[in-house]
This record gives C-alpha cells, structure tokens and sequence, in this order.
C-alpha cells in the first residue's frame, strides 16, 4: 500500500496565507503541503462544491471518497459536541486494511465554495 499524503486546498481569492495558517493550527491539522487556490482551478477540477470538503484520491486521480470529515458538523453553522463517526477515517482505514472504500461518498456540511 502506498503512502498517504494530506494536502490542504484553500479556495477563493479572499483567502490569506496567515488566516490559513491560525486555520491549521486551531485545528490541529497534519498536512504534509498547503495549496492557496485563487481561481479556484483545482477545486473546479475535482468538482469540490463546499468547504470543508475532503476528497481520497488514487495515484491515478480517481476519487475514492468524497464528503465530510466527520459529523461533528451536522447544519452550516451547527455543531456537536464531539463528532460520533469519522468517515474520512473510516475511508482510510478501508482502503489501508481491504484495498477499498465501501462508502464512497457522503454529504459535506459547510459553505458553498464560490
């Protein structure tokens, strides 16, 4: 099995390399390369609709999952507690464990990339 990459995508051209900075460190996240997307060309090719959207892809560029993180979102603006399931996770471990992902796609929780 090869190994995994996380890369960040951040869309939009009001999007600032600091504000993505506090982003990830507020969220703690371990992503190996952060990409700013002004036009939106990498998003549009991937055919991303919302933020935050997560997308597994192949070595190939096939997407294997596509949607939400986890539940912690459940409305643009409501959240839980704790999240009580963590697709992308579970995405993972899947494709890891078996060489596939059973639930390829879920519904992301957030705004409209524009």
């Amino acid at each position: 099995m090869e190994e995994i990459r996380m890369i960040g995508v951040f869309p939009g051209k009001l999007v600032k390399a600091d504000s993505v900075q506090s982003f990830i460190d507020r969220y703690s996240l371990k992503l190996e390369t952060v990409l700013l997307d002004p036009e939106n060309m990498i998003v549009n090719e991937y055919v991303a609709t919302r933020t935050p959207e997560v997308l597994l892809i192949d070595r190939k560029g096939g997407i294997l999952y596509r949607g939400r993180i986890d539940d912690w979102a459940y409305d643009t603006g409501r959240k839980k507690p704790v999240p009580t399931t963590n697709d992308l996770f579970d995405a993972i471990s899947e494709l890891v464990e078996k060489g596939i992902v059973n639930v390829q796609d879920t519904e992301p929780v957030g705004c409209f990339i524009e």
